[in-house]
């Protein structure tokens, strides 16, 4: 008996996974520069000592 994933286990290799992860790095990092600092996932704000914070 066949499982799930045995034919795309198969059908994927090494070269197919690498293209694929750039294309999305690419493509996230032009998402990225249409966007506000503030509304990036990791955005740094500097310190301003309010709230005990320095």
């Amino acid at each position: 008996m066949k499982k799930a994933g045995d034919r795309l286990t198969k059908t994927l290799n090494k070269t197919d996974i690498e293209k694929a992860i750039k294309s999305g790095e690419k493509a996230v990092k032009e998402w990225e520069n249409q966007l506000l600092p503030q509304q990036l996932l990791f955005y740094s704000a500097k310190q301003d000592g309010g709230n005990g914070v320095n």
